[in-house]
């Protein structure tokens, strides 16, 4: 581990119904970098471990977590620009790859070429592992074809968490899966059997004053 997390803070100051209420899809972001506190937040949110034996922010089937976490880091105080692993439970980072370009790759590899992409202070990249997934429900019948089903219902509790957890920093983020996953991949150096399956671009959100006080 490069980089130990600061811990997250487990008491806010919003609401859960103001953040549902306050829940939007935001493409365009201040210059502003975030901090590493706002960023080990979202994390926290996405994957965080909330109990003593491992349980974690976002329900996953048979507690078997087939996703992961990247994080490419552009303006991020306390970050050197590159890509960052995330250890399991998000209690550090673990430098890939310096370089403030990996951004600008993954945007050409998101279809319609999504600028919001390349512009957000940093992207959170979803990993997924699916063989895991179909192995481990192939002789569990009537689950046996469901597996990978079973993982983007994960995917979406993840990233409405890493939502609400945005509003309740003044961020904004859109979850982006109109990906080419093979060439997102590929352009993170991503080996197999992970797969870049969404991103989720951050930053301070320009009408942020709109987000209930």
């Amino acid at each position: 581990m490069d980089i130990e997390l600061p811990k997250p803070v487990l008491t806010g100051t919003l609401s859960l119904e103001e953040a549902l209420m306050a829940r939007r899809s935001v493409r365009h972001y201040a210059s502003d970098p975030l901090t590493l506190e706002q960023l080990t937040q979202l994390l926290w949110a996405a994957q965080g471990e909330t109990s003593g034996d491992g349980r974690r922010a976002a329900p996953s089937a048979h507690a078997l977590y087939p996703l992961k976490l990247q994080v490419l880091a552009t303006r991020v105080d306390g970050l050197d620009a590159g890509a960052y692993g995330v250890t399991p439970g998000v209690q550090g980072l673990q430098l890939l790859h310096r370089g403030d370009d990996y951004q600008s790759e993954l945007q050409r590899a998101c279809l319609d070429d999504q600028p919001w992409v390349g512009e957000a202070a940093a992207v959170i990249v979803i990993l997924a592992d699916a063989e895991r997934m179909r192995r481990h429900f192939a002789e569990q019948p009537p689950h046996n074809r469901k597996g990978e089903r079973y993982l983007y219902q994960e995917l979406g509790a993840l990233a409405q968490n890493v939502y609400l957890q945005s509003v309740s920093l003044r961020l904004g983020t859109v979850l982006v899966g109109g990906i080419d996953e093979v060439a997102a991949s590929r352009a993170l150096e991503i080996e197999a059997p992970w797969q870049v399956v969404a991103v989720m671009p951050v930053g301070l959100a320009p009408a942020r004053a709109a987000v209930p006080k």
